[in-house]
């Protein structure tokens, strides 16, 4: 294990190695599809939201961007999933405001983590944003990596959860996962104009 969080914190200081790989059709149901390294992936565009996604093996993921409070996909054949939420809010925000506001959402992961790297990054840019980078490894699933970023902007907040499972011995796979979901899935967002996205403050559950 200690090997992996080795393997891990050194991706998350710099831009995903991914093997290349020539596309064969059909796709490849064992999730390494999503290793997709070409310069240029598919965008998913948020309306409601005002954010741009780009997203490896694009045609794969099942995009839900309106019956939960925050857009949701996911891609099956790698067992990832990925959070996002931008709002604004009538009160000027910080990083710290923003944290505690997606906090009251429910949408932070509530398993007990192992940290590999917890930094401070100006992404997107102008946002002061805290950037998690995290794996479950007693998952019942298997081993359960995280990348989780929650940003301040003005009057803006923005929260991003990238999620993946592999099996028991495939660190390697999960190193190259998240480092690809920190190079480039994350640093890939686009946001809109602050008046893009209407003022609101995410309902708490309770």
């Amino acid at each position: 294990m200690r090997a992996l969080v080795a393997a891990l914190a050194l991706a998350a200081c710099g831009p995903a190695v991914v093997e290349q790989k020539p596309a064969q059709p059909p796709p490849a149901q064992d999730g390494s599809s999503l290793l997709d390294s070409s310069p240029r992936w598919p965008r998913f565009v948020s309306t409601r939201f005002g954010i741009s996604l780009a997203l490896p093996d694009g045609k794969a993921w099942k995009v839900d961007d309106h019956t939960k409070p925050f857009l949701w996909a996911t891609h099956e054949a790698s067992q990832s999933s990925l959070v996002v939420r931008a709002w604004s809010d009538d009160d000027l925000m910080s990083r710290q405001r923003c944290e505690t506001r997606a906090r009251e959402l429910g949408i932070f992961p509530d398993a007990e983590l192992e940290t590999v790297a917890d930094d401070h990054v100006a992404e997107p840019p102008a946002y002061d944003t805290r950037l998690w980078i995290a794996i479950d490894p007693r998952g019942s699933r298997g081993l359960v990596g995280h990348v989780i970023a929650v940003g301040g902007y003005v009057r803006r907040c923005i929260f991003f959860h990238f999620e993946t499972v592999v099996a028991a011995g495939k660190e390697d796979v999960l190193t190259s996962r998240l480092a690809l979901a920190r190079a480039r899935i994350f640093k890939g967002v686009e946001l809109g104009s602050i008046d893009a996205v209407e003022r609101e403050r995410p309902t708490v559950n309770h």
